[in-house]
């Protein structure tokens, strides 16, 4: 029996080893083959000094084993892809043909195969912008064309937009500039910014340059005629009543808020003249007038948003962060939008001419009308945390006699100083000599609903600013 137990613990295990044998490739016979590749590209395959031309291979293994890849050479080097499929070589800045090699392992063997890139004089492409920015009322601008290779280049400049004309459109440089002009027309651009593509097409590459610029809003005058008017409320504030009439000989109002853009340009003329004095005021830079206050102002802009003033002051010129230059100036004074309008022959209007031009004949308790309202017919109660640009809620949102903006955006100063109603133009609350609290209406971007009520009175020094306090001019 024993003789037979070991027998066939014998056979077993001969058994077992057969069996080792059958789940070994190297064992029963199969050997391991190597990767083979099937293709190696360079694209492009001639290219100039200093610039990339991208590698591939193609590669396989019939053992399904993973690939690993490494590339080499012989002059310039690789930016990415040293250990990939695919690799970018940038050449050298001396001309000849160089080497690139690529190495495929399986693990246990490895294969290799080279290519050749020729690096070659060839024209390069370079332009002097690749945004152009047109600012204010800049019609023209121009940008160069160079070539920084030794063969002639050959260009075409180009674009979709109908209101950009380019001079010249095409031409040949060699190793000097060409001067390209652009020139736009805003004849039917809406107000707001504006965006074009110039693209540059030529045999030493190509690139694409972002025009971008503003078209603004050209101010504007509604006519408020002579009449007879109700102001006034008995359902808000104290303040705000009684319910009265008054008679107004007719009056022209600004149909928008004074602009960022109309703000600064008014600045730099000043400035220009010597009549303006730029300094520290309180939280930031301000603007000071005879000792008045007229506007601050900060040099970090927009942290968080709403917090700041886009206006910059640099090089002794005034100026307006691209995109707001349509919205409503802030952080204006009294002092600030009265000289404003006094430069431009106009004036603030009265309290009482503001809120008949918000409220109209039927003395209206909103510009609109008699709703509630709401994100979409005024910038009001916070939703948006910064004011819009001027007349973007038109005309939903205007007034009976064309007013932009009467509700929400920013508070609008007005020249009258702020005594109870009734309103008495005769009672010495437009005497423009008082430094006492004057009147703003119309609430702002920050204010809660209830402020937007064309009855909504309001009053501050008038060497005060804010965020919120803007205006418009009237005559």
């Amino acid at each position: 029996m024993n003789i037979k137990r070991t027998l066939f613990a014998l056979l077993f295990a001969v058994c077992v080893i057969a069996s080792c044998k059958n789940d070994s490739n190297e064992l029963v016979g199969v050997v391991n083959k190597p990767p083979e590749i099937k293709s190696i590209n360079a694209e492009p395959a001639q290219i100039g000094i200093n610039q990339s031309s991208t590698l591939s291979v193609n590669a396989t293994d019939d053992n399904k084993d993973e690939l690993t890849y490494l590339w080499t050479t012989n002059g310039g080097c690789f930016l990415q892809g040293s250990d990939r499929k695919y690799a970018m070589w940038k050449a050298p800045t001396e001309l000849g043909r160089y080497e690139c090699l690529v190495t495929v392992s399986d693990g246990a063997e490895q294969v290799q195969k080279s290519i050749s890139v020729d690096v070659i004089d060839v024209p390069v492409l370079k332009v002097s912008h690749t945004v152009i920015d047109f600012s204010y009322n800049l019609l023209t601008q121009t940008f160069e064309i160079e070539n920084n290779g030794n063969v002639e280049l050959d260009w075409t400049v180009q674009t979709k937009s109908n209101w950009i004309t380019i001079t010249p459109a095409n031409g040949t440089t060699t190793d000097e500039s060409d001067k390209i002009t652009v020139t736009i027309d805003k004849t039917n651009l809406m107000a707001g910014e504006f965006i074009g593509v110039i693209g540059v097409k030529s045999n030493g590459g190509n690139r694409d340059i972002l025009l971008s610029g503003s078209k603004f809003i050209k101010p504007e005058m509604v006519y408020v005629p002579a009449g007879e008017y109700t102001i006034g409320s008995d359902d808000g504030d104290e303040a705000d009543g009684p319910v009265h009439t008054v008679s107004l000989e007719g009056f022209w109002i600004d149909k928008y808020e004074v602009t960022y853009l109309e703000y600064v340009e008014f600045l730099n003329d000043l400035f220009r003249k010597g009549e303006l004095e730029v300094g520290d005021c309180l939280n930031g830079k301000g603007v000071k007038r005879d000792d008045k206050w007229l506007l601050s102002y900060y040099n970090v802009f927009f942290e968080p948003v709403g917090v700041d003033s886009p206006i910059d002051f640099e090089d002794l010129t005034f100026t307006v962060e691209r995109g707001y230059e349509n919205h409503p100036v802030q952080f204006v004074t009294w002092y600030g939008a009265q000289a404003f309008a006094e430069y431009h022959n106009k004036r603030l209007p009265t309290e009482a001419e503001w809120e008949v031009a918000a409220r109209g004949r039927d003395a209206f308790i909103y510009p609109w009308g008699e709703t509630d309202p709401n994100h979409y017919i005024c910038n009001a109660n916070d939703k948006i945390k910064a004011p819009t640009m001027v007349g973007s809620y038109s005309p939903s949102g205007d007034s009976p006699f064309g007013c932009c903006d009467m509700a929400g955006n920013v508070f609008e100063w007005c020249s009258s100083l702020f005594i109870s109603y009734p309103y008495d133009a005769s009672d010495g609350r437009e005497d423009l000599s008082s430094t006492d609290y004057r009147c703003i209406r119309g609430g702002s971007f920050d204010a809660p609903y209830m402020a937007v009520k064309c009855s909504a009175r309001s009053y501050n020094a008038p060497d005060f600013f804010h965020i919120s306090y803007g205006f418009r001019c009237a005559k």
